[in-house]
């Protein structure tokens, strides 16, 4: 995504996001090597036990769709509601989700999250953030 909109930019500008975008490629692309070749190794001396070849199960499988289920919600609730009540919502949903029980620390650690970026952007760095359509 980052490269189809370096594209757009002047010459000058758009050569350090272009830089970051296929180092970046290239380093993940290693890693994606790396870990087939670690993978193969260990199958072919038999260090994998029966364990470790295991597939997710049906709840972790469940557990990852609905995490990206609330990520791509909340994606989607920046434009509309605004950053600061989205990552509100956003942090506070998925953290119950993924620990199953609420505690009070969640909300808290949520609202001082969201009041430091808020206060970083908007008073220190003066740079707006989304304020969605409804506000």
């Amino acid at each position: 995504l980052a490269l189809v909109e370096a594209r757009n930019m002047p010459d000058k500008i758009s050569t350090y996001p272009r830089l970051i975008c296929w180092l970046g490629s290239a380093l993940s692309l290693v890693l994606i090597v790396q870990s087939f070749m670690q993978e193969y190794r260990e199958k072919r001396i038999g260090r994998l036990d029966a364990a470790e070849e295991e597939n997710l199960t049906s709840a972790q499988k469940r557990r990852v769709v609905v995490s990206l289920g609330i990520v791509l919600a909340y994606i989607a609730g920046i434009g509309f509601i605004g950053y600061v009540t989205s990552t509100l919502v956003f942090m506070i949903v998925l953290m119950a989700f993924l620990k199953r029980n609420m505690r009070p620390l969640y909300i808290i650690v949520s609202c001082l999250f969201v009041a430091s970026i808020y206060f970083s952007f908007t008073v220190f760095l003066n740079i707006p953030l989304p304020k969605g359509i409804f506000f």
